[in-house]
């Protein structure tokens, strides 16, 4: 047994075959090993791709979340203003033009409904300051333009509610 393991370490041919398998094994591991890497390369992208559309929906969660309560907050507006409650009121248009100016911010990649929420946000500090220097004897009646004027910020944020509504339903 030991003249055979002399004669498999110390022929010269059985060597070079041994060298010719240990690079043809050695490609091998590098083609299996470049495979491998490709293959996570592939998956890290997938997951930064998966990330990416995550933190879309999470922001287009957020902005549809700050213009929906910026609406329930001017709707509450125009109702305690159709009742002549100037507090509620003057509470209730402070509040929505805090989710307004959140929901603006947020809108950074989508202009057109920034400008609609901008828009808004300007005729909603005209409805304070109007509120503001309405007379402490205000009758009913004084209140009706106001609650109008909300109910027009109303609707023209809607339209853009609901095209975020769209857009985080049917993401791209």
């Amino acid at each position: 047994m030991g003249g055979i393991a002399k004669f498999l370490l110390t022929d010269p041919q059985v060597i070079g075959g041994l060298q010719w398998f240990g690079t043809f094994a050695t490609l091998i591991g590098f083609w299996i090993a470049f495979a491998q890497l490709k293959k996570t390369k592939n998956a890290a992208e997938a997951a930064l791709e998966a990330t990416s559309k995550l933190g879309g929906l999470v922001q287009g969660r957020e902005q549809l979340i700050e213009l929906n309560a910026a609406i329930t907050h001017l709707e509450n507006a125009r109702n305690s203003l159709s009742q002549g409650g100037r507090d509620g009121a003057s509470i209730y248009i402070e509040l929505a033009g805090t989710s307004l100016i959140q929901a603006s911010e947020l809108l950074v990649d989508t202009p057109l409904e920034r400008k609609h929420v901008k828009r808004g946000t300007v005729n909603l500090k005209r409805l304070a300051e109007t509120l503001a220097e309405l007379p402490e004897g205000a009758v009913l009646e004084d209140f009706t333009p106001l609650a109008l004027a909300a109910r027009s910020i109303v609707a023209e944020l809607k339209p853009s509610a609901a095209r975020l509504r769209y857009n985080y339903d049917n993401p791209r």
